[in-house]
């Protein structure tokens, strides 16, 4: 099960499943929260067409129906009308960029509606030898918000912080921008790999960064950085027994907590 949980108006949204062309599809469930009880699931299944096959992805949904990337369905019933077909759009996911900012639109680069993905963590795999293959910069996916750009994207009212990792040269870094001058960045701070960010929380004055300590070896265990977020010096660094998943940090009541890929989660004062 990818993607999560979706709770809305008094049910519970799950997807299942690896692919519309594996394994028989997709499978949405619309469950009671209290009870787990089956109020209606709907099977997805698609062609082995790459222009028409969709992944699970991140569940939302505004006034307009539940959404899980191209996917759009009745909230009630869980109908929906045909899979996207326009190649042009489709090709839109060899560009990996989502834009957090923009409306819901089939004719624009955002993410309801869209073959782009808020759970595409390729970039985090490749290595080197990828270089050389002929992989390029554009095939890394990016996220955007008001001109800050990168994997990972957080923001408060006046400042948006990112994490970019380059394909050319496996550079990597932290990077803040004022929303009020994006042009003009704050500071830089260049990450050494084998270290990656694979998640990112905004707690104040302090940026909490999360990731393997070796991406290519994640059974070393991983690390949680403090950094300033006015300066971008880091402050502090706190051993994990494993790598955070993705997007694996949260913070509540002074606590912070993070999901790790040995299956624990963690609260850390």
């Amino acid at each position: 099960m990818l993607g999560g949980v979706l709770v809305q108006n008094g049910i519970a949204y799950v997807v299942a499943g690896r692919s519309t062309a594996l394994d028989g599809g997709l499978f949405l469930y619309a469950l009671e929260p209290k009870t787990g009880k089956v109020l209606w699931t709907k099977n997805y299944i698609g062609s082995n067409n790459p222009a028409v096959t969709f992944l699970p992805e991140l569940l939302v949904s505004d006034t307009g129906g539940l959404s899980m990337g191209c996917l759009t369905v009745d909230p009630k019933t869980g109908q929906h009308g045909a899979l996207t077909k326009d190649a042009n759009l489709r090709m839109a996911i060899w560009n990996r960029s989502t834009n957090l900012e923009q409306p819901p639109s089939l004719n624009s680069v955002n993410y309801r509606n869209q073959s782009n993905s808020l759970l595409d963590h390729s970039w985090r795999l490749y290595d080197s030898a990828d270089a050389m293959s002929g992989v390029n910069d554009d095939r890394f996916f990016t996220m955007s918000y008001r001109g800050v750009t990168g994997q990972i994207v957080v923001f408060n009212d006046n400042i948006g912080i990112s994490y970019h990792r380059q394909e050319v040269g496996r550079k990597s870094s932290l990077s803040a921008q004022a929303f009020a001058d994006p042009k003009q960045l704050l500071w830089t701070l260049p990450i050494a790999e084998p270290f990656q960010v694979h998640a990112l929380a905004l707690a104040g004055d302090t940026l909490l960064a999360a990731g393997p300590k070796d991406y290519r070896h994640p059974t070393v265990g991983g690390e949680l950085w403090f950094i300033d977020v006015k300066t971008g010096k880091k402050l502090n660094a706190v051993p994990l027994p494993a790598p955070p998943v993705a997007d694996g940090i949260a913070i509540a009541n002074g606590q912070v907590y993070i999901a790790t890929r040995d299956g624990q989660l963690l609260a850390l004062k």
